[in-house]
């Protein structure tokens, strides 16, 4: 069997180009992208976070910020950049960041969960947001210290006004994302919020709304409930084409063997397969 893997750096041309090859000339869905392993929550999640405007200059107006597993001295430094000027117009900075991270310092506000609980500590945090009293005992579980930090990043916040949410990739390398994904998509649905996805790739969504995805024709997935996992993947199923092709998890674990590999701009393998 056929099978393509591609960049998602690649423009947009070449990704419509790519599917388009592998659709018609080749006649299987067996194209997906190394985008994949690093789109953690599945690709609903993101077609429902892709759907709403996102700008990284926006950052800078924001009056708060809420950074999720986020360090930006190696990856995203631009986004470091937006959220400098964005405190010295006057924002309140809180992380929820299990590890120390350059954000994490100049935070105004640190909160440390338990590693693997960012998800969990967010959901709570939102509860609390909204009006629902923080649970000791449960915090006490899920964070490193006590619950100052928790507090005094609440005092912060006082509600959702001109708040950007920002979460790094990292956080999606636990095997539990259900309440991180529910969170943040909760979160985007809100008014004055504005929820940033950093991911590795710089034309990771172009790859989605291009069909380069076994589960994926070409055209953007809209998604108008956005207020659960379970909804939009109900939604989900009825977009999927109906020869599911091979994946890149199936072919480097080697379930999968296809008697053609083609890559484009992509190589996943460590040693030759």
């Amino acid at each position: 069997e056929f099978s393509m893997l591609i960049s998602p750096d690649l423009t947009n041309e070449s990704l419509y180009t790519a599917q388009k090859f592998t659709r018609l000339a080749m006649k299987t869905n067996s194209i997906d992208s190394t985008a994949r392993l690093d789109l953690g929550g599945g690709l609903p999640f993101w077609a429902g976070l892709f759907q709403n405007q996102i700008t990284i200059q926006s950052i800078k107006k924001s009056s708060k910020i809420l950074a999720i597993g986020l360090d930006t001295r190696f990856n995203f430094s631009i986004v470091g950049v937006e959220i400098r000027k964005a405190l010295k117009n006057g924002a309140e900075l809180v992380s929820i960041n299990s590890r120390i991270s350059n954000v994490a310092k100049y935070a105004h506000s640190w909160i440390r969960p338990q590693p693997a609980m960012e998800g969990k500590v967010l959901a709570e945090f939102i509860k609390a947001l909204d009006g629902k009293k923080a649970i000791k005992s449960t915090l006490k579980k899920l964070l490193q210290d006590d619950s100052k930090s928790f507090d005094a990043a609440l005092n912060l916040m006082k509600g959702y006004d001109n708040l950007t949410v920002i979460f790094g990739p990292r956080i999606f390398k636990y095997s539990d994302t259900s309440d991180l994904t529910n969170t943040l998509l909760d979160l985007s649905n809100r008014k004055n919020v504005r929820v940033v996805p950093l991911y590795y790739g710089t034309n990771t969504r172009g790859a989605m709304d291009l069909g380069t995805f076994p589960e994926l024709f070409p055209g953007p997935v809209s998604f108008n409930d956005k207020k659960g996992i379970k909804k939009m993947e109900s939604k989900w199923k009825s977009k999927l084409p109906t020869d599911a092709g091979l994946t890149i998890d199936q072919i480097i674990s080697g379930e999968k063997r296809p008697k053609v590999l083609y890559l484009v701009g992509a190589v996943p393998f460590f040693e030759r397969p």
